[in-house]
């Protein structure tokens, strides 16, 4: 039941449903995701290790805000640890790798 609601959360953080900044209560997520609250916890905390959400202690779990900044960097980290893209290469050469 965790991962169902991890997925429907995550899904509905990325298609921006939840917008960046806003509240998002585990009381409206159970109902609306007809799951008790405990897995919707679980499903939040998960998000908050992946850096998609922020929880404050008394006042709830918010969107976590896009840093361009951070994407940037991330970014530039995958270009510099992923390979190029077989693509680019003549289709002679990417049947040979």
């Amino acid at each position: 039941m965790a991962d169902r609601a991890y997925e429907a959360l995550k899904r509905d953080i990325l298609r921006c449903r939840f917008r960046p900044g806003s509240l998002i209560l585990d009381t409206a997520l159970a109902e609306e995701y007809g799951m008790s609250r405990t897995p919707i916890r679980e499903a939040i905390n998960v998000l908050r290790r992946e850096g998609l959400v922020v929880v404050i202690p008394r006042r709830g779990t918010l969107v976590k805000a896009i840093d361009f900044g951070e994407l940037q960097d991330t970014y530039r980290m995958r270009a510099l640890l992923e390979p190029k893209p077989q693509f680019s290469l003549p289709i002679e050469q990417r049947q040979k790798n």
